[in-house]
């Protein structure tokens, strides 16, 4: 799904999108180790 060679350029909105996505992504993975080791 992650192809470089797919799109010469990347446009911004597919730009933010995929920035929204990691994000979302990280603070699930940090919400999830926070969880299950809380100090």
């Amino acid at each position: 799904m992650m192809r470089k060679t797919f799109s010469p350029a990347i446009s911004p909105a597919s730009l933010v999108a995929w920035r929204c996505a990691s994000l979302k992504y990280a603070g699930t993975v940090i919400t999830a180790s926070v969880t299950v080791s809380p100090k």
